[in-house]
């Protein structure tokens, strides 16, 4: 998988480590397991065997990885060139919707649980 090839993927967090770049834009370690991981548990549900059962699969999705990691470069860019930025009110709204959901999974500790097993 794409993972192994370009950062490794070993469940742990290297931060703003830059795997690659996009369009100039350095893409960070972080950014890219996330989408990488969002994709695989898509695809293979937490089945291992997955991969080996479909290898047609692994360049579909190492496609998409890219595809996801090039839009986000294009957003991010095309954000800054027109000087976007969230309002004081929806910056709230998030962190309360961030709130919400701590509370709703049972407090701070068992929400970094899931965020790691997530590799978010």
């Amino acid at each position: 998988m794409l993972a192994v090839k370009v950062a490794g993927s070993n469940g742990v967090s290297n931060g703003n480590r830059i795997v690659l770049k996009i369009n100039g834009e350095a893409v960070s370690y972080d950014e890219f397991i996330y989408i990488f991981s969002y994709y695989k548990k898509v695809y293979d549900g937490g089945d291992s065997t997955y991969w080996s059962d479909n290898p047609e699969q692994t360049e579909f999705v190492e496609n998409l990885v890219l595809t996801e990691l090039q839009r986000n470069c294009a957003i991010r860019q095309e954000t800054a060139r027109r000087e976007l930025s969230l309002t004081e009110s929806e910056r709230a709204d998030m962190h309360t919707n961030i709130a919400k959901t701590i509370q709703s999974v049972g407090g701070i500790d068992t929400f970094q649980t899931w965020l790691a097993a997530e590799n978010l």
